[in-house]
């Protein structure tokens, strides 16, 4: 009983370290339970430690915490309220010679209200990035005018929200009709 004592008086020391407040040689403020030089150190009160019961055995079930629930129909997974496409405009027209396109998305509420919800990023209907960003880079597209929309798909790939299509035209250089020289010649 005596060895049991010492146990859990060794095992509970280091919860009743006191915390000191110090400056270091650099001039930073540093807390902590081993100060170089307790003289120069000030002990800390820290509020009590916030602690949370268990819930009783009945309601955890039989092997401990509960999974979420999953949605029982495809209304009750759809927690997403709006998926738009921000940027470029509709109907916008730009250049980048390298073909290069930001497209940026809101999503209210943010992603990932369930673990495996994915924004899934469509450029002339087809699949070119997904992932969890609301900013994405789409390199190397050709001139001309091109579509784009992005869905959120759960982690099966069921489309849970679809944004509306947003039609942009991408003004590229091309060496079939150089731009014309200006200035001397």
């Amino acid at each position: 009983m005596r060895y049991l004592l010492i146990a859990l008086l060794l095992v509970a020391q280091p919860a009743l370290a006191t915390i000191y407040k110090w400056t270091d040689q650099y001039g930073n403020t540093v807390f902590g339970d081993n100060p170089p030089d307790k003289s120069k150190a000030t002990p800390v009160d820290l509020p009590p430690i916030t602690t949370v019961p268990a819930l009783p055995a009945s309601e955890q079930g039989s092997q401990g915490s509960a999974p979420p629930a999953s949605p029982t129909s495809k209304t009750e997974a759809t927690t997403y309220k709006s998926l738009e496409v921000t940027h470029p405009k509709n109907d916008s027209a730009f250049w980048d010679g390298a073909g290069n396109v930001e497209i940026n998305v809101t999503l209210e509420p943010a992603l990932n209200i369930r673990v495996g919800d994915q924004i899934e990023l469509y450029l002339d209907g087809k699949l070119v990035n997904k992932g969890s960003n609301t900013t994405y880079t789409v390199t190397n597209v050709d001139r001309g005018t091109h579509t784009v929309h992005a869905e959120v798909v759960d982690a099966k790939g069921d489309s849970l929200l679809k944004s509306s299509t947003v039609t942009f035209t991408l003004h590229r250089h091309s060496i079939l009709h150089p731009k014309p020289k200006t200035g001397p010649m």
